[in-house]
């Protein structure tokens, strides 16, 4: 039920705080904030050509496919 969907994910894009949606794990929605960062920091390196952001880029895939939680970046 939604009640039990108690975690919520967000992710700030241009200034501006996008939901990614109410979890009932926290991890769950550690999860879509990932993501979420990693699309945006693709999409951010592929517009600007910002090499720099490689490395966000590889620490989270690493982190996604390691189920790891990405503590800074």
């Amino acid at each position: 039920s939604t009640r039990d969907l108690v975690f919520t994910s967000n992710i700030s894009i241009n200034g501006k705080q996008t939901g990614l949606g109410y979890f009932a794990h926290k991890l769950d929605a550690h999860r879509a904030w990932q993501q979420a960062k990693l699309n945006q920091a693709r999409v951010l390196k592929d517009r600007y050509q910002l090499e720099e952001l490689q490395f966000v880029i590889n620490r989270l895939q690493y982190d996604i496919s390691n189920n790891l939680v990405t503590e800074i970046i």
